[in-house]
C-alpha cells in the first residue's frame, strides 16, 4: 500500500517528535527534520506549540487518573501497528485518542516509526542508513513505505531510499523482508553479487561466505545479477514463488533451488534452529552463529555424524550438554568458548 502524504503541519509535527523520540533515530533524521522544520513558517509553528502542548500534558499527567488511561491506551494501540501502518496514520491516531484532553501529543516510549519519503534533490544523493545487530541479536526496523526488515544475529543492512527506488544492501548475516507495495518505486535487495526485485512479498536472505541462499514466504520475487543496481529491472532473471528456495553461489553463476516450508526457515525468529540429519560440525558452526561463547569440536571423527532435532539458540552449554549425552564426547568449558573432546573410557 502507497504511503498517502502527511495531511497537515501538526500530523508531520507529531510524527517528529516521535521519531526524534526513537532510538533509531539517524544524523539524516535530523538534518530531514531541520529542513521540514525551517521550509515553511507554519511548521515551526506547529512543532512549537505540539512542544508547548506536551509541557502542559507533562504537568498534568501525574494528578489526573483520566489522563493515564489514555496515555496507556495510546502505548497499547500503537504497539499493535502493522506494518502498513504511516507515518500520517501513527500520528493522527495518537492525537484521536488524546483529543478529549485538548492537546496533541505522541505515543510515550515511542517504537521506531517509519521516516517520511524526502526525494533527493538536484545533485543530491539519498544517504544510506545503516542497521545491524551483535551475536543473539534479532532486531526489527520498519521503513519509510511500512516495509519491515527482521535481521537476524550478526547481520547488517544498509538502506538507501530515493524518489525512484527503494534499495537495500545486505552486508552480512540473515534477514526477512516484508515489502509494502509501490508499483511505481522498486524495491531491490543487492547481496552476494544478486539483486531481487520485489514489489509486495515476504522473503528471507542469508549470506554466507560462499552462497546467498533466498527463502520465498510469501508472493514472488525476480533474481537478476547485480551489475544492474539503478537501471531498470531487467528482462529475464528467475522468478521465485512462496515455497522455493534459492542458492546462489558468490563465487561463481551456479544456482539452484529447491522445494521447502517456509515456516521452518523462519523458526530463527522464535529463536530455534531444527537440524534434519545435519552433519555435527555444520550444526556446531550453524549454533556458534547465535551466541559469543563459540563450541569447538575438537574430535575429528564425529565431524560427519548426522544430527536431527530442534534446538534453542543463544544456548551453547545447553547445545553442547545434548551433543554429550549422544555421541562420545565430554564437555570442557575453556572461557569464552566450550571444547567437545573425545569422552575418556571408563576403566576396566
Amino acid at each position: 500500500m502507497r504511503e498517502p502524504a502527511l495531511t497537515s503541519a501538526q500530523d508531520a509535527a507529531a510524527f517528529w517528535d516521535a521519531r526524534l523520540r526513537s532510538p533509531l533515530c539517524t544524523s539524516h533524521d535530523l538534518i530531514a527534520f531541520e529542513a521540514w522544520r525551517d521550509a515553511r513558517p507554519e511548521h515551526a509553528d506547529a512543532y512549537a506549540a505540539l512542544q508547548a502542548g506536551l509541557d502542559m500534558l507533562r504537568q498534568a499527567y501525574s494528578g489526573e487518573p483520566a489522563l493515564h488511561a489514555l496515555r496507556d491506551e495510546a502505548v497499547r494501540l500503537s504497539r499493535r501497528r502493522v506494518r502498513q501502518y504511516t507515518a500520517a496514520a501513527a500520528a493522527g491516531l495518537v492525537a484521536m485518542i488524546l483529543a478529549g484532553a485538548g492537546l496533541w501529543s505522541y505515543a510515550p516510549d515511542p517504537l521506531p516509526l517509519p521516516l517520511p519519503h524526502l526525494p533527493a534533490g538536484p545533485g543530491h544523493t539519498a544517504a544510506p542508513t545503516s542497521f545491524q545487530t551483535a551475536a543473539g541479536g534479532r532486531s526489527d526496523v520498519v521503513l519509510s513505505d511500512g516495509s519491515k526488515i527482521t535481521l537476524n544475529t550478526r547481520s547488517r543492512v544498509e538502506t538507501t531510499y530515493t524518489a525512484h527506488r527503494r534499495t537495500v544492501r545486505l552486508i552480512e548475516g540473515e534477514a526477512l523482508f516484508e515489502v509494502a507495495k509501490d508499483a511505481a518505486r522498486p524495491f531491490e535487495v543487492i547481496v552476494g553479487g544478486q539483486r531481487v526485485v520485489a514489489v509486495g512479498t515476504a522473503f528471507d536472505i542469508r549470506l554466507d561466505p560462499k552462497r546467498v541462499q533466498l527463502t520465498m514466504i510469501e508472493g514472488k520475487v525476480k533474481v537478476t545479477p547485480a551489475k544492474a543496481v539503478g537501471r531498470p529491472v531487467a528482462t529475464g532473471g528467475r522468478q521465485l514463488v512462496a515455497g522455493q528456495r534459492l542458492y546462489a553461489s558468490t563465487e561463481t553463476d551456479a544456482s539452484w533451488t529447491e522445494t521447502v516450508d517456509p515456516a521452518t526457515a523462519l523458526l530463527w525468529r522464535d529463536g530455534k534452529i531444527e537440524f534434519d540429519r545435519t552433519p555435527l560440525a555444520e550444526a556446531v558452526a550453524e549454533m556458534n552463529r547465535y551466541s559469543s561463547t563459540q563450541i569447538v569440536l575438537e574430535d575429528p571423527s564425529v565431524a560427519g555424524q548426522p544430527i536431527s532435532g530442534m534446538f534453542f539458540t543463544g544456548k551453547p552449554e545447553s547445545f553442547a550438554t545434548s551433543l554429550a549425552a549422544y555421541f562420545p564426547l565430554q564437555v570442557v568449558p575453556d572461557g569464552d568458548r566450550i571444547a567437545l573432546r573425545r569422552a575418556r573410557k571408563a576403566p576396566s
